[in-house]
């Protein structure tokens, strides 16, 4: 699995990998205009060059600040999907994102570039009125992310997505020039929340509290990645070179505000009650609640906290607010077996082996395959951890074990999701082997969608599909193998451990 320098193999490869609460006026809102920023005609003077060499040698911005200003932006909106990424560009990243398909409220739209809602045919139908919400998992734990249809508030850096201006196509001669060439379709850069430094999460369907409590997952970080130093370098905030400048993120700027409220009271006799459980919170303060009726008002008094310029600061909670005497139906799921079904490495860049199926993408990456497989079940994510998953070919079986406890009312809609991720980018913080250095090729994603909890006892069989896998002639990606329990059901006021 080597590597082979000066590649045009590996070249082409990377090209294609670019692939406030206003009751404590902690979350103070910018004075932006509220109109959508010109993508076509803002983004160059932000800093966006425009340039695909440039993005792959790093000489040029992958991203940078709207209007250049690094203030940042307070948002809410809906989750319409999220999924970590299956590539991102090594040269900017030490770690994965996780992308959030985000669609603000009616009082945040103005953020969305006039490329987010463009319904020009470079995007998805369903990206299309969003902004993504990326991050990367060494910043962002898996406890925290959101599934689809989760309430979500933001607060980070609002910039442009310099590395996509159009349906660039590679293949053509003047794709490595500079700026945009004749007849070139542009449609401007989307803009993106890129990093946060806030993410809350309001759960639409709870599933890990055994009463159906309300729960909010709290993140607030100093950590803002490569990201920051690319957007801080290409606004003229730092003059050092990238790798040199800051990526942290002064969190500890101001409070953060926020509110989780319980759903309504079942009966008289119910009681409320809530809890807190911290997620490994680093140089973090104490978060001062108060309860008034069934809604809990929280601020997390950061302003002044350690001010230290280089500490790491992390706040990670998760709040729970609910009633006694309620009951859940305990499902519990288990991931039992993956079979991977297709050759994504090449023995030549731009051939497949005889009677192997590959994809042909042009890459550096040699058989066996490395993987990493995700799962979301009912919104609880795990990354699935096994050896073999590193060192796999078409036909092997890996055995999981991975269990899921859901608590989940009897009319709850809900999903079983995985997707998986090849591993050719080197020095990713989620692919310690191999080194090599490839296209990315997007390892298959699948849905399962269950009305209630009532009779699905059983196993069940998906196959992770992407077209990729299907050129290279497999079935899909691979088949992932759960079996679905239905336990009895928990009276909350003794499973819960609550403070009333």
């Amino acid at each position: 699995m080597g590597y082979r320098s000066g590649s045009v193999a590996l070249v082409v490869a990377l090209a294609l990998s670019f692939n406030p609460s206003p009751s404590t006026g902690s979350q103070r809102h910018h004075s932006t205009p509220r109109k959508h920023p010109n993508s076509i005609d803002r983004p160059p003077k932000d800093g966006c060059e425009r340039d695909p060499g440039g993005l792959i040698a790093g000489t040029s911005p992958q991203w940078a600040y709207v209007h250049r200003s690094r203030t940042p932006r307070y948002l809410r909106g809906k989750a319409v999907e999220a999924r970590p990424t299956y590539t991102d560009l090594f040269r900017a990243h030490d770690s994965y994102d996780m992308n959030i398909f985000f669609r603000p409220t009616r009082r945040y739209r103005h953020y969305l570039g006039t490329a987010n809602i463009s319904k020009a045919q470079t995007q998805d139908k369903d990206e299309q009125g969003t902004m993504e919400v990326e991050w990367e998992q060494r910043a962002y734990p898996l406890w925290a992310w959101p599934t689809q249809g989760d309430r979500v508030e933001l607060m980070g850096s609002w910039i442009w997505d310099c590395g996509h201006w159009g349906p660039q196509d590679f293949n053509d001669p003047n794709y490595f020039a500079p700026g945009t060439q004749p007849g070139e379709t542009v449609t401007g850069e989307r803009t993106e929340i890129h990093s946060p430094r806030m993410v809350i999460v309001h759960r639409k369907q709870p599933s890990i509290p055994h009463d159906g409590a309300a729960q909010a997952d709290v993140l607030i970080s100093s950590q803002g990645t490569f990201a920051r130093a690319v957007q801080n370098h290409a606004a003229g905030f730092c003059t050092k070179p990238e790798d040199v400048c800051s990526q942290r993120v002064p969190v500890n700027d101001r409070n953060y505000s926020f509110k989780v409220t319980a759903p309504p009271r079942p009966s008289r006799s119910a009681t409320l009650h809530y809890r807190v459980v911290d997620h490994h919170s680093v140089h973090a303060p104490d978060p001062r609640i108060t309860r008034r009726g069934r809604t809990l008002h929280v601020v997390v008094p950061f302003k002044g906290f350690h001010r230290s310029k280089k500490q790491r600061m992390v706040f990670a909670k998760s709040f729970y607010v609910g009633w006694s005497r309620q009951r859940r139906d305990h499902l519990r799921i288990k991931i039992t077996r993956l079979e991977w079904l297709a050759e994504l490495d090449t023995t030549n860049p731009g051939q497949c082996p005889p009677n192997e199926p590959c994809t042909g993408e042009p890459q550096d990456s040699q058989p066996p395959d490395e993987v990493n497989v995700y799962v979301d079940v009912a919104g609880q994510w795990a990354m699935l951890k096994a050896p073999e998953l590193l060192s796999i070919a078409p036909g092997d079986v890996v055995h999981i074990g991975k269990r899921f406890d859901a608590w989940l009312p009897r009319d709850a809609f809900w999903r079983v999701m995985a997707r998986g991720r090849e591993c050719d980018q080197p020095q990713m913080r989620e692919c310690p082997v191999p080194q090599e250095a490839g296209l990315n090729d997007d390892g298959g994603v699948f849905e399962d969608f269950y009305p209630g909890t009532q009779g699905l006892t059983g196993t069940y069989t998906s196959t992770a599909m992407a077209q990729g896998c299907l050129d290279a002639g497999a079935e899909g990606c691979f088949r992932l193998t759960y079996k679905i329990d239905l336990l009895r059901d928990v009276p909350t006021s003794k499973a819960a451990r609550a403070r009333s």
